[in-house]
């Protein structure tokens, strides 16, 4: 879902991307005489603002500078502009996350063990971390392999203990030692923020 994620990123940067905010409708659409751009996070959250969320957590998951780079360009046209930062709360939530340095929580499991794997991913989602980035990756896939340890940059392996849904916690290129009880999970989330 990650490529997906990332495809539809490059959907919406090509389609909707017009200097420094998203417009509301594709420059395709020709039935349309007038685009606009919104800049007010309501109960549905500007496209400017999401898409902010979206290259700044693709950019921390992809170590991708370029999708950093456009989140930061959001973030300086959008906050310089507003006297009302207020009306932007979805942005402010990505500048939160632009700020800290991103934590990657790898949940690794293997085949059959979804239920016990989302124990541990429960955690996390309980918990406010703007700046998070949570991978269930199957131990059992070589393909999920592979993009974890591309997207950590580091070297050593990653494995489940024991058998078991084992979690782990990364900050620059750099990973806490394998849990796999949610307390310990909880403790080492927390102590570190």
């Amino acid at each position: 879902w990650l490529e997906l994620a990332s495809t539809l990123q490059g959907t919406l940067d090509r389609d909707f991307w017009g200097g420094g905010v998203y417009y509301t409708m594709s420059a395709a659409d020709t039935s349309i005489l007038i685009r606009t751009k919104s800049d007010y996070d309501g109960a549905e959250p500007c496209a400017t603002s999401v898409a902010a969320m979206n290259l700044f957590r693709l950019g921390a998951y992809f170590d991708n500078e370029e999708m950093r780079t456009r989140g930061r360009e959001i973030l300086a046209f959008c906050l310089d502009q507003k006297n009302t930062p207020y009306s932007m709360n979805e942005l402010l939530g990505a500048a939160v996350c632009q700020l800290l340095t991103p934590k990657q929580i790898v949940i690794l499991h293997k085949n059959g063990q979804d239920a016990d794997a989302s124990r541990l991913s429960n955690v996390i989602q309980k918990l406010f971390l703007p700046n998070r980035v949570l991978m269930k990756i199957n131990a059992d896939i070589s393909a999920d392999q592979s993009r974890l340890k591309s997207s950590l940059n580091i070297g050593a392996k990653l494995e489940c203990i024991d058998g078991e849904p084992t979690a782990y916690v990364c900050e620059k290129s750099s990973c806490s030692l394998p849990v796999t009880e949610e307390s310990e999970l909880f403790e080492l989330v927390v102590e570190g923020c």
